[in-house]
Order: C-alpha cells, then sequence, then structure tokens
C-alpha cells in the first residue's frame, strides 16, 4: 500500500488505555474517513476525566512531498501540528508545541495498537510522559 491507503489499519472505532504515572484512564477514539482515502479524520475522549480533554486530529498526505502530517485540536483550545511517519505498522508523531518538544511512537498489531508518548524541554533528553493502549471495538474497513 502506498499513500493514503496505508491508513486502512487505523479505521474503526477503539477503546483506549492511558497508562498514566499516578493511574490508568479510560476513553475512546474513532478514525475515519473525512474524504475517502484522503484525509482520517481522529476522535478522541477520555471517559470521566477532564483530561486530557477531548479532541480532534486530522490526518493527511502531501503527495509532492511524500510527507504526513496530524493536525490537532482540543477542547482546551491548544492546536498542534505534528510530522507523521507510517509504514504500515510503525507509527510516529513528532512536534514542538511552544515551551517542549513532544513525540509519539506506536506500533499497530491487528486489534491493537501499543505506543507511548514522550517530552523533552531541549528536544535532546527524552522522557516518558505516558503509555497508551488502542483496543479496537469494531473496524469500518
Amino acid at each position: 500500500m502506498t499513500g493514503p491507503d496505508i491508513l486502512a489499519p487505523f479505521l474503526g472505532r477503539w477503546r483506549t488505555e492511558m497508562h498514566l504515572p499516578d493511574g490508568l484512564l479510560e476513553g475512546n477514539a474513532s478514525f475515519e474517513w473525512l474524504e475517502r482515502d484522503g484525509l482520517l479524520l481522529v476522535r478522541s475522549h477520555t471517559i470521566g476525566a477532564a483530561l486530557p480533554p477531548r479532541a480532534v486530529a486530522v490526518i493527511g498526505h502531501d503527495d509532492a512531498s511524500g510527507r504526513w502530517s496530524m493536525a490537532y485540536h482540543d477542547d482546551r483550545g491548544v492546536s498542534r501540528l505534528y510530522a507523521m511517519t507510517f509504514d504500515g505498522r510503525n507509527w510516529t508523531l513528532q512536534g514542538k508545541p511552544r515551551d517542549f518538544h513532544q513525540r509519539f511512537h506506536g506500533t499497530i498489531d491487528g486489534d491493537r495498537i501499543e505506543g507511548a508518548w514522550e517530552k523533552s524541554d531541549d528536544g535532546v533528553a527524552w522522557s516518558e510522559d505516558f503509555r497508551i493502549t488502542y483496543l479496537r471495538v469494531n473496524s469500518d474497513r
């Protein structure tokens, strides 16, 4: 698969488990085509907690450069743009929101995504922010 077709493994609804230093938060996420084979819409929210907030993101591909990006926005009014890679199994996001650096790395294995968000003050020394697991509830493929 090349181009946007490669995103098919994301399609569907997922239950999420965020593994934070002080406990576990559960939530939901969905991945669906905003524009078939062109833009992927991602919605997420946490159940029974104010943070992390309800969020929406759009994943897109620039066919001229071959680069991926994800635009993110949440209920706090926070908007971020991440550079993205995905090879059909390995998923990365990287950005520099305001005063820190942030990156994500995850792996899709069928109906499960295991990943971790990391943060850094200088972009050199990184520490884990939290781990997240996505468990597929149903597929929209």
